[in-house]
């Protein structure tokens, strides 16, 4: 998919590959930015209560702030570079801080906590130069100038700005590689499942292809040249020929073109009207079996030729002057039935010939379930049960797996960096104290991995892993409340985010709502009777307690906008790849397809169309004796070439031309294969040189025989004939990868090429 950065640089965000990728990325930006547009309300409320601004500073700050949220909605609407919107967000840190006159008051806290927001965005969205130009100017660089404009906070809150970017920013760095890895290995394996789905529907297309026009041949002009060559009644009425052989001269013309197989035109009543036999239909009309199967052209292609072989096979087996066919449309199959009232048979089914092939076989590819009722004396009847399936969310099994697994890693993570961060913050800042924070730390700590361990055992948390997180977020609040004695003591100290784990680890892996609404309430609860204590008795303390509640919650808001964000974008790039790979299989499709009916063009069909010509037009006489040997000429020749396994797909047309010139030089070319293809074109081009190098040495009447199997994981092809049609191969020389051989047997030669490597190896 690319990168999901724009020309301009507008949104700097790593490169790439795939939806899983972008998704996160689109997502990381819009939570990042989310989160920090709503802090800076947090912020114009600091700045309302606080007593440090004069009025004219207070408007001010506050135009800056509502200033920042209109750049963060650019950034997001990929109008203005991240990079900008982050230095101004520092300018704006520098400037609030200026105006404070208290570290631990109201405004420098909230100002903290915009600085921790703020600290993340080079981590999270940034790669190359600018993400460390960018924290650079962001942590030391606003420290520095915290410290020139108050040399007394250098210990209370420049060194621990410092040591919180730091930490921050490190712990970002970390964390988030891990997630997008996990994103590149999902979108590496689609890419890869997209491949080989291309690559299966390429085979699969073409052995469809060569398969349905091997079966049109036969059905329709192998079919007339027997009957001619027969003679006898199928030729008695010589308009019924003509108009059979003016269809079959259109068959082959497609063919020697190289055109899409064409559905018959008027559907079905074109094809019961062209047979001589009074065909009764029932049921729906081609209408609606054409808008039921609309969907699946091959389908109805394969429709129309098992009902014309059915048909077909009544009038030449039968002894009826009537079948009867019946079209049901329901909602979730299609059902169509050929009966006749004929002599009937044992139902026995002659592998390689007619109903085997055209009906069973065109039925299995096409995954259309065929049921023969027949008996001697009680007729035939051939069902058809066509299912319509409905069509599937695309890409959803993957999508949500995805979505689960990212969730959830980002979730665990996030709760062991706010329990290790609050540790290395507490002993840098307050070396060789013990305080309540470390309890803070460990209840994070614990609950969390409690949580982990149940939900690798379980895939959700249990009841009891729930409740324990649920009073595990207030109680790690109260515990950082204290940390710095109710907001009274080193306030610009309190670790208030660390609430905020146990209520992500209960969004994103709760199994309801509830617990994680639950947890909230106990902790905004806890606020406000902490915040009603502290007032009572130390009045300008109390607004500090609600500022500190927000980054806990916020996060949490942060991270249900992340995971919303995350969804609705990663199920539009999830669509739109799956869309892309299922149009690049249709592509792969048509081209297989086409390289499979390109055999036709190199198969020498010209013969058996200007006889056919000759018989639609009726200047000869389908009676005559030299004009029935042509036919039956023609008609070995047709069989021979839809022997070729239609699989057989890069070496087919070599395979047909070589049929063509032995056909045209009155040699005898047999050809025999297995379904194994070679591995290129290249490959094919090689080996069909020198199929045309032995039959063009060889002599009327002569006989080569040859040969292409897969036979102890290796494919081989041989070829057999006489001396002098052998000799010239000599000079050949295998094709890369590939070995050759002869042999010579009282008066035959064998040559005998074989892939070195094994066919999974090379295929």
């Amino acid at each position: 998919m690319g990168p999901t950065s724009t020309a301009g640089d507008v949104a700097t965000l790593p490169e790439t590959s795939g939806w899983a990728a972008e998704s996160l990325g689109r997502s990381l930006l819009l939570g990042s930015l989310g989160a920090s547009g709503l802090w800076q309300l947090v912020m114009i409320a600091a700045v309302l209560v606080s007593p440090d601004p004069s009025e004219s500073q207070r408007l001010g700050l506050i135009a800056a702030h509502l200033l920042l949220i209109g750049l963060l909605i650019l950034v997001a609407a990929r109008r203005l570079p991240l990079w900008l919107a982050v230095l101004l967000m520092d300018g704006a840190m520098v400037a609030d801080w200026g105006v404070a006159q208290s570290v631990n008051g109201v405004l420098s806290f909230a100002t903290a906590w915009m600085a921790d927001l703020t600290y993340f965005a080079p981590a999270l969205l940034m790669t190359g130069a600018r993400r460390w130009i960018t924290a650079a100017v962001g942590i030391p660089g606003v420290s520095a100038s915290m410290y020139l404009m108050h040399h007394d906070w250098l210990h209370t809150l420049v060194l621990p700005s410092v040591v919180t970017g730091t930490a921050i920013f490190v712990a970002a760095s970390r964390s988030v590689p891990l997630l997008r890895a996990f994103a590149s290995r999902v979108d590496l394996e689609v890419e890869a499942n997209d491949d080989a789905a291309r690559l299966a529907a390429s085979v699969r297309a073409a052995g469809i292809e060569g398969a349905e026009n091997a079966r049109l041949l036969h059905d329709t002009v192998i079919n007339t040249l027997a009957a001619v060559a027969s003679g006898g009644g199928a030729v008695r009425d010589h308009a019924v020929v003509r108009d059979r052989c003016s269809r079959d001269v259109q068959t082959l013309e497609a063919l020697l073109e190289a055109d899409e197989v064409v559905l018959e035109g008027g559907g079905l009543a074109a094809i019961l009207g062209g047979l001589p036999i009074d065909a009764v239909r029932s049921g729906a009309g081609d209408v609606e079996l054409e808008r039921a199967l609309g969907g699946s052209p091959d389908v109805l292609i394969a429709v129309q030729g098992i009902v014309r072989e059915a048909v077909q096979n009544a009038v030449k087996h039968a002894g009826v002057d009537r079948v009867h066919v019946a079209v049901t449309v329901e909602p979730d199959r299609v059902e169509v039935v050929i009966r006749d009232d004929g002599v009937g048979f044992d139902g026995r089914i002659v592998p390689g010939r007619g109903l085997d092939s055209s009906v069973f076989g065109r039925a299995a590819q096409a995954g259309i379930g065929i049921a023969l009722d027949s008996a001697p004396g009680v007729g035939t009847t051939v069902s058809a049960t066509i299912p319509l399936a409905v069509e599937q969310p695309v890409g959803s099994a993957d999508f949500l797996e995805t979505m689960i697994v990212l969730k959830g890693r980002g979730a665990w993570l996030w709760a062991a960096a706010t329990a290790g961060i609050g540790i290395v913050l507490e002993v840098v800042n307050r070396f060789g104290q013990f305080t309540p924070a470390y309890g803070m730390v460990a209840v994070v700590a614990v609950s969390t991995l409690i949580g982990w361990l149940d939900v690798r055992r379980n895939g959700r948390l249990s009841l009891v892993a729930t409740t324990m997180l649920v009073f595990a977020a207030p109680v790690a609040f109260v515990l950082a409340l204290a940390g710095v004695d109710y907001g009274r003591h080193e306030v610009i100290l309190w670790q208030s985010i660390g609430a905020g784990a146990p209520l992500v680890v209960l969004l994103v892996h709760g199994r309801t709502l509830r617990p994680v609404l639950t947890a909230c309430g106990l902790v905004v609860a806890a606020s406000v009777a902490c915040t009603v204590i502290i007032a009572q008795s130390t009045p300008h303390v109390a607004p500090v307690i609600p500022i500190g509640t927000a980054p806990a919650l916020g996060i949490l808001g942060g991270w249900w906008f992340f995971v919303s964000v995350f969804e609705r974008v990663g199920e539009q790039a999830s669509r739109a790849q799956r869309a892309a790979a299922r149009s690049r299989v249709e592509i792969a499709e048509r081209e297989a397809a086409t390289q499979a009916r390109g055999r036709w063009r190199q198969a020498g069909l010209r013969r058996s169309l200007v006889l056919l010509q000759s018989l639609a037009s009726g200047s000869v006489d389908p009676t005559d004796d030299p004009v029935r040997t042509a036919c039956a000429e023609e008609e070995a020749y047709l069989r021979q070439l839809t022997l070729l396994d239609p699989n057989i797909v890069r070496l087919g047309s070599p395979l047909a031309a070589a049929l063509s010139a032995a056909h045209e030089r009155d040699v005898e070319l047999v050809v025999r294969t297995g379904d194994t293809d070679v591995e290129s074109d290249a490959t094919a081009e090689s080996l069909g040189a020198l199929l045309n190098t032995v039959v063009g040495s060889a002599d009327a009447g002569s006989r080569i025989i040859v040969s292409l199997f897969s036979t102890r994981g290796r494919l081989r092809l041989g070829i057999v004939g006489g001396p002098s049609e052998l000799a010239s191969s000599r000079q050949w020389q295998p094709p890369s990868g590939w070995s050759a051989q002869h042999e010579a047997y009282d008066g035959l030669d064998v040559l005998e090429i074989v892939r070195t490597a094994r066919d999974e190896e090379a295929a």
